[in-house]
């Protein structure tokens, strides 16, 4: 027991003397030893190399071909619907030459519509009114309209396309003409075609009739149900014409535009039986005698 004791006492005289020679040197404050762990950590960052995001090739390549193709789908786009309208004023003619050097002759209160830098591919005009064309020969040269379309390979004719008539005369050449109904002739010179209710009616050329219509200003109508002739009266003179009876009749005849919307209306209903009562300015009703 007393052997153990003293080398307890040994002991703890030995780490007295340790503790009171070692004396380490700590004479910083928390904050400054705080700052000095932030600064090493941020050299750490700055000295540690910057890891790159690394694309694939193939996935390179594949942005690649879409960026192009959508580039090429925007252009197509754009080539394909841009357009450019003609419009020529009451009581006027207009010429108008086409990308390819085709004339289109535009008559009073027509709108024309073609796609100039898509004119290469396909030539195409969009027509409401009455012109006549004078096609360059090349490709397909189509004319459309919402009661038919025209097609023709070089030639020249004459279209009249308005909500209630549609005719073609063909002058050289030959032109293809197709109803809604898809219903199509093909006219040689000298031939006019008419659809009327989605049905094509072919006849010889008036030349004095067409004379008649385009330089005296005159409606002209061959076997034309009166329904339409009537539509075609209301447009040209803004009014409404209504009426109760059932006006199953063709009219043929013609006479100037410069008549009173009375007059006009007269000449109409007399070969019928019929008369008509002026409601107000612009609306008449149709009756019987």
């Amino acid at each position: 027991m007393n052997y153990d004791n003293q080398n307890n006492n040994n002991n703890d005289f030995l780490h007295r003397d340790f503790f009171s020679n070692v004396k380490p040197e700590y004479n910083k404050n928390k904050d400054q030893i705080w700052d000095e762990i932030i600064t090493h950590v941020e050299n750490d960052k700055k000295s540690a190399p910057e890891k790159k995001h690394i694309i694939p090739l193939k996935t390179k390549i594949f942005y690649g071909i879409a960026s192009s193709l959508i580039i090429l789908l925007a252009t197509g786009l754009m080539l394909r619907h841009y357009s450019t309208s003609q419009y020529c004023p009451e009581g006027k003619q207009l010429i108008i030459n086409l990308p390819d050097g085709t004339k289109a002759t535009l008559q009073s209160g027509t709108t024309i519509t073609y796609y100039p830098l898509w004119w290469s591919i396909s030539r195409k005009v969009v027509l409401s009114g009455e012109a006549y064309f004078d096609v360059v020969k090349g490709n397909k040269f189509n004319v459309l309209s919402p009661l038919g379309n025209t097609t023709v390979l070089g030639t020249s004719f004459k279209i009249i396309a308005n909500e209630n008539r549609y005719i073609v005369t063909c002058f050289s050449g030959s032109v293809r003409v197709t109803s809604i109904a898809d219903m199509s002739v093909v006219l040689k010179p000298d031939y006019t075609a008419e659809i009327v209710h989605g049905e094509i009616k072919v006849s010889k050329y008036n030349e004095r009739k067409d004379e008649l219509s385009t330089d005296n200003n005159m409606f002209d109508f061959e076997s034309v149900p009166l329904s339409m002739v009537i539509k075609e009266i209301e447009a040209h003179f803004n009014i409404s014409i209504t009426s109760d009876l059932v006006l199953r009749y063709n009219y043929t005849g013609f006479f100037s535009k410069q008549k009173s919307v009375e007059e006009v209306l007269y000449i109409l209903c007399k070969p019928y039986g019929l008369t008509f009562v002026v409601l107000s300015d612009n609306k008449y009703h149709i009756k019987e005698r």
